[in-house]
């Protein structure tokens, strides 16, 4: 024997021995790797002879550490785990017997027994129903770590670790995408999922610059509910760097959906008037937005103005407060900081102009002091230029349903992050996650549509909403009750109730509902009375004779020249087989936003997706913490001085309380 002549399997001379005919040569096989392994040797299918006709009649077993290493030494250190061990089985096909027999030619080993087989990249291997465990794991969005728990779970005697499964995941998506380019695969990805998407085009380089795209069930929820929009731009999700845009909206449950996503290379106007113009597109006669909320992103407020003129325009409160905090929160003491908390949520509150000035004066007065710098960073930056975009006095003039934060489409760029698990995912993978959020969406949406239906809420037992139980959401019967529960309230305060719920939600208000009489359908706007998802039509011709317009697109096809007819052919042909799209994929982006990696860089930056912040300037205290919540004592404390009352909030029940001074209806009110 080589090696010295050491024996280390006379102890397992038996093993291998057996008189079992073999139904097929994978049984035989398996029978022989299993039993290597219960000995702690791993074997291994060296090699296999074929017959005429390509069957295999006999196979060749030896061990995964025979052979001899011829490797020369390189840079880079590198090593075998080859002894020249001759242990050798042969596997034949008998035909006197029908089946595979197994003989061994040499039982003896060179090395000793493993005692752990996790150090052998064969038996490390994963089979295949492991493989397949993989896939549909890794389908499910699963972390690798979870995949590899579960193969574990599923096979106690595997022994792979977690660069099998990473290795693994490789080859599958190498699999599926064999021969085909990134954007190929991206356009494939998207046809096949019935997406209806866009893209721009670099027209000298063929690179992709800007990609938009809705899924199908998105369209039918935004072309049912286009009421509302909340947008917002997100960073670090993809290799380019490209900013990725959501865009949600809201359905009268109160539930949330994505209505599009975009890749653009830019934040400046003319990229987000390109993303808005192809999303008004898919309206067609549907009703436009009456209201879409963003952060102070200058580029994005020009291109919805320009694209949805007739919309409101609103800023996210909470956005607008984050960068107060940033700028102004060093200065104060935290007591102090609680009491500016609760005046500004006064002054953003305020009912009409006349309560707005009354409140910010009291503020300035406050402030003037001791805290000047913060009077003119809020009145500068905020109040001169956009009180009308986020004050109740001005927003609250027109439908917002409620809507006064783009915290939901926050909360979409987390969940997707949460899911993607990296920084650097390719476009087709990002958007199959984003086809599993949809479904998700769609499914709790048609959830609660049921629900508000079929389920009589023992708190909506009031006459006076009989009409409307089963007939409009669960949600706006929520914001009645709260309105009615307002009523002796302001008859003891002798105050009116400014009509607000009316003015903003579509909803009859608290003067409207002392009447006592039954609340009609026709008294809550439509927004709320639809449980569905068929479109909101501003009249019935949907859609437009599309025979008709191909028949015109081949007429004008025809009559180009050769060279024209030959561009248009290439870009038709692209659209209709996106697996043959000869587009590039697009370019790394440079300078984009995003949180730094470095934690020094993350204590000097601004949040990264807060694109209404600018660098604050250093104050005092700037090492105490940032409390952005008013102190249930301090708000008590106000309030045994008689200075305001506070009423139920009835906008969003989520949002808290709506304030409003007390006894002001008849009143003169100084102004600052």
């Amino acid at each position: 024997m080589s090696m010295g002549g050491n024996n280390f399997g006379d102890e397992y001379m038996c093993v291998y021995e057996t008189d079992q005919v073999f139904a097929g040569v994978d049984e035989l096989v398996d029978w022989a790797i299993a039993r290597g392994r219960e000995n702690g040797y791993v074997l291994v299918r060296r090699r296999s002879k074929t017959n005429a006709t390509g069957v295999v009649i006999k196979v060749w077993l030896k061990c995964d550490r025979g052979g001899v290493y011829h490797g020369e030494p390189k840079a880079r250190r590198t090593g075998s785990k080859k002894t020249g061990c001759e242990f050798e089985l042969i596997g034949r096909y008998e035909r006197s017997c029908g089946g595979w027999k197994l003989r061994v030619v040499n039982n003896e080993h060179n090395h000793l027994a493993a005692e752990q087989l996790g150090g052998h990249p064969y038996a490390m291997r994963l089979n295949e129903n492991e493989t397949r465990l993989v896939e549909q794991l890794s389908n499910q969005n699963m972390l690798p770590r979870d995949i590899l728990a579960a193969v574990k779970d599923q096979n106690p005697e595997n022994v792979s670790n977690l660069r099998n499964i990473y290795n693994a995941r490789r080859k599958l998506c190498i699999g599926q995408n064999t021969g085909e380019t990134p954007i190929q695969v991206l356009f494939s990805t998207l046809q096949r999922n019935n997406f209806i998407y866009q893209t721009q085009d670099d027209a000298s380089t063929d690179v992709v610059e800007q990609i938009f795209f809705i899924h199908q069930t998105s369209y039918n929820i935004w072309r049912a509910f286009p009421h509302v929009l909340l947008i917002d731009t997100t960073y670090k999700t993809n290799k380019y760097n490209m900013p990725f845009v959501q865009i949600v909206g809201v359905t009268s449950t109160h539930k949330t959906f994505s209505v599009a996503h975009a890749f653009i290379s830019k934040e400046r106007e003319e990229n987000f008037v390109w993303v808005l113009q192809n999303l008004k597109d898919t309206l067609q006669q549907c009703m436009e937005p009456r209201v879409i909320v963003t952060d102070r992103e200058l580029a994005l407020i020009n291109a919805c103005r320009r694209i949805f003129p007739s919309a409101a325009q609103l800023l996210c409160r909470w956005h607008i407060f984050e960068n107060i905090s940033k700028h102004c929160r060093p200065s104060f003491s935290q007591s102090d900081w609680q009491k500016f908390g609760y005046m500004w949520s006064v002054v953003i509150e305020s009912a009409t102009p006349d309560i707005y000035e009354y409140n910010y004066s009291r503020l300035h007065e406050w402030l003037w002091t001791s805290h000047q710098r913060v009077i003119g960073y809020l009145q500068v930056t905020w109040l001169q230029k956009y009180k009308e975009m986020f004050v109740s006095a001005w927003i609250d003039k027109n439908r917002n349903f409620g809507q006064r934060t783009t915290n939901r489409v926050e909360s979409q760029h987390s969940l997707l992050k949460k899911s993607l698990h990296a920084t650097n995912n390719t476009l087709d993978n990002i958007v199959g996650h984003v086809i599993q959020i949809v479904k998700s969406q769609a499914e709790a949406i048609n959830e609660s549509f049921e629900r508000s239906k079929i389920f009589r809420m023992a708190h909506h037992n009031d006459d006076q909403f009989e009409l409307l139980k089963g007939n409009i959401s669960h949600v706006a019967l929520d914001l009645l009750v709260g309105e009615k529960a307002k009523i002796q309230m302001l008859i003891a305060s002798n105050s009116s109730c400014g009509c607000h719920l009316f003015t903003s939600c579509g909803l009859p208000c608290a003067c409207r509902l002392l009447k006592n009489a039954k609340v009609t359908l026709d008294e809550v706007d439509l927004f709320w009375r639809k449980l569905d998802l068929n479109p909101s039509l501003v009249n019935e011709d949907e859609g437009a004779d599309i025979d008709a317009q191909l028949d015109r697109v081949i007429q004008h096809i025809k009559l180009q020249p050769n060279p024209v007819k030959k561009s248009m052919m290439s870009k038709v042909f692209s659209a209709v087989f996106p697996f043959k799209s000869m587009k590039k994929e697009p370019v790394v982006q440079t300078n984009t936003r995003g949180r730094p990696s470095l934690k020094t860089q993350q204590q000097k930056q601004e949040p990264a997706r807060h694109s209404s912040f600018t660098k604050p300037k250093k104050t005092s205290r700037m090492n105490q913490r940032s409390l952005t919540i008013v102190n249930c004592s301090v708000l008590s404390r106000i309030l045994q001085r008689q200075e305001c009352t506070i009423f139920p909030g009835f906008l969003n029940h989520k949002t808290g309380f709506r304030i409003q001074l007390m006894g002001y209806r008849n009143q003169h009110l100084t102004t600052r």
